[in-house]
């Protein structure tokens, strides 16, 4: 019984020997990637991989952050950049916030152009207590490089900040939140955050879009000349014009964002006039069609699209056939049974297409249009087409005109 209590002991002493002083500790997890500092390269920087650059990769900061300033003062200046930036997560990721900042401003200081800046200015801000200069950082990321992560990133807090800035007039401060937030759908957002978002852009946009405010960058204050007529206005600016003769089933953009009940119109007075350029982004995976305008988020539409075996909706960059946008329009049934094509007329019973049709000029038999099923929005089972509720139709009728471009994704 002791020779086997004395080999217990002795393989226990062996073991504690071992582990301690022989074995290799196994290397640790690599982080989490951030999807602010995990920013790749663009497309015209070189590709960069030292071995700091590796040990950082692995989890030894420590070790990693002794090498890469090593690398820093021997490498090109191609290099320096990608190098500044790991230097400073791994500062980061060692609690050294003061020298992870310092480290990002160098990379700011010293290379200004360059991509990782965003990312750079979005870190700086994320360290910084003051909030003024957090908010500054942050403009710095989303005004010098916006197609950043970290001016993506960061805009969602440049928006609030914007949007609750009472230093700045009201049309400022809800653009300056529009455009934040329209940079913020473009992030990684969780569909309650997304959904947040964009219940902001809606009450931005019922104030300044569909308003008689004028926003500077969009949009201008129209003085009404002697002989003037909304027709001859929109004409002017290519705008949607409506109908004098058919005015109350196509208003037109004027009348539509001016809330005129009539197309009467009065020599001296003031119209709102956009000037800015619509586009629209339709995304099949959540069934919706979002329309911008200079890029910046209006409003989000749900629809229905193709059936994905039988006639899905074709993705890629489509525009809008100026000439194909009708009111109340005729729906060309094709029975492909029977290899016919029969003109059906608006208010016909098996009329299917609504009130509005905006072909595409790439592929006339597919487009925009209503329905006479409501109850379809949100499902794949049209021949093809973007399929809207009427009113909304409508409404997007009346706000995009010919050669509006239009990119459907999935």
């Amino acid at each position: 019984m002791k020779k086997f209590i004395f080999l217990v002991i002795v393989i226990a002493i062996g073991y504690f020997v071992y582990t301690k002083y022989f074995k290799k500790p196994a290397a640790p997890e690599p982080p989490p990637a951030n999807p602010v500092t995990a920013t790749p390269a663009a497309a015209n920087e070189p590709a960069v991989n030292t071995d700091g650059m590796k040990l950082f990769k692995d989890g030894e900061f420590k070790s990693a952050a002794r090498q890469l300033e090593k690398e820093l003062k021997s490498a090109p200046a191609s290099e320096q950049p990608a190098i500044l930036n790991t230097l400073a997560q791994c500062y980061d990721k060692l609690e050294n916030k003061a020298k992870a900042v310092e480290t990002w401003k160098r990379l700011v200081n010293d290379f200004p152009s360059n991509p990782l800046c965003g990312d750079a200015y979005y870190s700086i801000g994320r360290n910084e207590p003051e909030k003024e200069k957090q908010m500054e950082s942050y403009k710095n990321a989303v005004e010098k490089h916006p197609e950043s992560a970290g001016a993506k990133a960061a805009a969602y807090e440049l928006g609030e900040y914007y949007l609750n800035n009472t230093s700045l007039n009201e049309v400022e401060r809800q653009a300056k939140a529009r455009k934040c937030f329209t940079m913020a759908l473009k992030i990684n957002l969780s569909a309650d955050k997304k959904a947040e978002v964009k219940r902001k852009l809606d009450t931005i946009n019922r104030n300044i879009f569909f308003s008689s405010m004028v926003n500077p960058s969009d949009s201008i204050a129209y003085k009404i000349q002697p002989g003037d007529s909304i027709w001859k206005i929109s004409q002017k600016h290519g705008i949607p014009p409506g109908s004098d003769n058919e005015g109350q089933q196509y208003l037109g953009l004027i009348r539509r964002i001016n809330h005129m009940q009539t197309s009467n119109i009065k020599a001296g007075e003031t119209l709102k006039v956009i000037t800015g350029k619509f586009s629209i982004e339709v995304d099949k995976s959540t069934f919706t069609l979002a329309l911008y305008l200079n890029g910046e988020y209006i409003k989000e539409y749900k629809i229905a699209h193709g059936n994905p075996k039988e006639s899905p909706t074709p993705e890629g960059t489509f525009h809008i056939k100026g000439e194909s946008r009708q009111v109340n329009p005729v729906w060309y049934f094709t029975d492909k049974t029977k290899g016919t094509t029969e003109a059906i007329p608006f208010g016909d019973p098996r009329h299917v297409i609504g009130t509005r049709w905006m072909g595409f000029k790439e592929n006339p038999q597919l487009g925009i249009h209503g329905t006479s099923a409501p109850e379809s929005i949100g499902k794949a089972v049209t021949n093809g087409c973007i399929r809207l509720a009427n009113n909304e139709v409508e409404e997007l009728f009346d706000i995009v005109g010919g050669d509006t471009e239009i990119l459907i994704h999935e």
